[in-house]
């Protein structure tokens, strides 16, 4: 597309036929699309496809409303799911797809002017990609944030911009005065909201038309102010004969119902491959429908089932200072603590490789470092990371990450960074046919919290993105979103499943399409996740 708009000729507008496809957890790489479109002015978009699912209500054999598609009337021959590809669901709501098309497609784009550098106050450039008009007056608000938290905000009327045409605007005096940054250590961000300042026709007053986040500088944090001082509630870690962390326990408090193991394998999205027609991949007429897709690459090799052999557990388990007694706390400084290491393969026999954790006793609680080494024959990975059960009554969590919707490595321009915080069961995205979903990237924290009041929480990142890691919770594990059909199929169960990723691959859009792109999927490498677990207020 780069190329054609390079070397053509041709003076007609360029306009892309169903580049993305929005069939379940899908458009990844929308983003790639549109830095190349906004650089040329020949190349004037392209058409998704497409807007709606396709799927019918129906009602079950207790009277349950779920969504139906090809089969679910008898009816042959059919194309099972592949009718809901929208980007919005039957019933019009949105899809988080949507908010990265929102971002993508937003009107006015913000970025710092140069008359910010030596200045006290901030400095903006706006620029309107209208093409013949501004809508009605509209209102800039603006925050400047640090680890998530806003330390100064204001707003202020955008003057008359005309379009296509860009205007500076600062945003007030002193706002990048030295003893106000002192107090913002650490990642920051501006905020840029702009919203309609009066109602029209079509959306009410603060309506929000775009939207920009622009990094600022990270400054160090004062060894006074980072340092975490010991927590003096003691915990304490069990370790499996398998090799595998069983128990953490807070003040006495178990929190996890279910050991922490290696974890490959994700409930395959319909760009992975189309589940629903795994049992006609050798007939003619679908073989297009599996042609080039992961999905039965990660079968064949049986990524869906890891066994694990133990093959060393060295050292002692860590706990916490308050739980030590003199003659111990000596061996739990410096270096000391528990080392593990697994040879993993899959139940079909394939080598995976070798899966080593190390445990030690940090400031506040348990740090651990988690390494995976693949065997290079293995194919392209759906995930790389870490999975357990929560115990019962962990029913909330806020985090500082990319948010409030979902976000994938190829799709999360249209996730921003902030503190957000939700009930696990909010958290999945109930697609037509159940598939991964839910996935937060680029997490900074996660703090998990029981209804007794217990608190968690997780801080670290992976070798994939170097600041950060990802994660999902959800009432459905892995293997039962994997065998479903329809939502209504699943049992919600009392526990909740946690999933802490080096990273996951890329979503792509290749159920009817291009697949993710290179960059965004995980050859069989070497990895490393870095996570510390500390008790937690819920404050």
């Amino acid at each position: 597309m780069e190329a054609w708009a390079l070397s053509t000729e041709d003076d007609r507008p360029f306009i892309l036929c169903e580049y993305s496809h929005a069939m379940g957890n899908s458009n990844g790489g929308l983003a790639d699309y549109w830095a190349v479109m906004e650089k040329y002015p020949g190349l004037q978009g392209g058409f998704i496809w497409d807007w709606v699912d396709q799927g019918l209500v129906a009602l079950n054999a207790e009277g349950l409303e779920y969504w139906a598609y090809g089969g679910d009337f008898g009816d042959e021959p059919n194309d099972r799911d592949f009718c809901c590809n929208g980007l919005v669901f039957p019933d019009r709501s949105p899809k988080p797809a949507l908010s990265e098309c929102a971002w993508l497609f937003r009107p006015l784009v913000a970025e710092f002017d140069r008359k910010t550098r030596g200045s006290a106050a901030l400095r903006i450039r706006v620029t309107s990609r209208y093409d013949f008009s501004m809508p009605a007056p509209i209102e800039l608000r603006w925050s400047l944030i640090a680890d998530g938290a806003s330390i100064l905000s204001g707003s202020l009327a955008l003057p008359p911009l005309e379009p296509g045409a860009s205007l500076s605007l600062e945003l007030g005096p002193d706002t990048l005065e030295p003893a106000r940054l002192s107090a913002s250590e650490g990642e920051r961000f501006l905020d840029l909201d702009f919203v309609l300042a009066e109602s029209v026709r079509w959306a009410p007053r603060g309506h929000r038309l775009a939207w920009e986040q622009l990094p600022l500088p990270a400054l160090p944090k004062s060894a006074a102010r980072s340092a975490t001082a010991t927590d003096p509630r003691p915990w304490r870690l069990g370790f499996s004969a398998e090799g595998f962390l069983e128990s953490m326990q807070l003040d006495g408090f178990e929190c996890l119902s279910a050991p922490l193991v290696m974890n490959l394998w994700r409930a395959p999205t319909e760009n992975d491959g189309i589940k629903t027609l795994l049992g006609q991949q050798d007939l003619p007429h679908y073989a297009f429908y599996h042609q080039d897709k992961a999905l039965p690459r990660w079968l064949d090799c049986g990524l869906d089932e890891l066994v694990y052999t133990l093959l060393s557990m060295d050292g002692a388990i860590p706990s916490s200072s308050a739980d030590l007694n003199a003659s111990d706390a000596d061996d739990q400084d410096g270096q000391a603590g528990l080392f593990i290491r697994h040879e993993v393969r899959t139940a079909k026999g394939s080598r995976v490789g070798l899966f080593s954790q190390s445990w030690k006793r940090g400031a506040a609680g348990p740090v651990a470092a988690f390494s995976f080494q693949f065997d290079p024959s293995l194919p392209e990975l759906p995930r790389v990371g870490l999975a357990t059960a929560l115990a019962p009554g962990f029913d909330r969590l806020s985090w500082y990450g990319r948010g409030p919707e979902e976000s994938y490595a190829d799709r999360k321009s249209g996730a921003r960074f902030g503190i957000y915080s939700a009930r696990i069961d909010e958290l999945s995205t109930r697609y037509i046919v159940p598939q991964e979903s839910g996935n937060r990237c680029d997490t900074r924290w996660l703090k998990l919290m029981h209804d007794s009041g217990v608190s968690l929480r997780v801080k670290g990142h992976g070798s994939v993105s170097g600041n950060g890691f990802d994660f999902s919770a959800s009432r459905y594990g892995v293997e039962q979103l994997w065998k479903a059909s329809h939502w209504h199929e699943l049992s919600a169960e009392n526990h909740a499943f946690l999933y802490l990723d080096v990273a996951q691959r890329g979503l792509g859009t290749a159920s009817c399409g291009p697949d993710a792109h290179e960059r965004f999927k995980l050859p069989p490498a070497d990895y490393r996740l870095e996570l510390s677990f500390e008790p937690d207020s819920e404050a």
